[in-house]
């Protein structure tokens, strides 16, 4: 019985003392943004050849932030960038130009994390992050056939 009870300590001892981290995938379309625009914002406007998109995240405190990007052709990816901000600004805009006909195979999201402050003042992270996923195809305005 005493074993049973020391091995079920050791067993909590080693679970609680593990922290467990969740990571949530969003899918941002422009019917998410439209319900969530305390959240994010995203635009795109048409230049040239180009697709300019502006992502906005709406910060709560301190937050870290991770914009993820690849640019592919279906194929072979032809750029790749990870830019990270910690701010504790309300708003972080991650802005990006893609070509108009590599949106369909990029990918654009945007990481965030929160940080909790101690009682000593420092901020601590708080384990979790929330990615939000950026359908950057679906936001990208209709245009005329000469434009296409």
């Amino acid at each position: 019985m005493l074993r049973v009870a020391q091995l079920s300590a050791i067993v909590l001892a080693l679970y609680v003392g593990t922290a467990h981290g969740l990571t949530v995938d969003e899918v941002v379309t422009p019917q998410y943004v439209n319900n969530h625009k305390d959240t994010i914002s995203v635009s795109a406007t048409p230049s040239d050849d180009l697709i300019e998109f502006s992502v906005t995240l709406i910060l709560k405190d301190y937050q870290y932030a991770v914009l993820n990007t690849v640019v592919s052709d279906g194929k072979r990816t032809l750029s790749k960038n990870h830019t990270s901000v910690f701010s504790r600004i309300p708003k972080a805009t991650f802005r990006l130009s893609v070509p108009r006909d590599l949106v369909a195979t990029s990918t654009f999201s945007v990481a965030a994390c929160t940080f909790v402050q101690r009682e000593n003042g420092m901020r601590t992270p708080i384990p979790g992050t929330i990615n939000y996923m950026i359908q950057i195809q679906e936001f990208v305005p209709r245009l005329s056939p000469d434009r296409q």
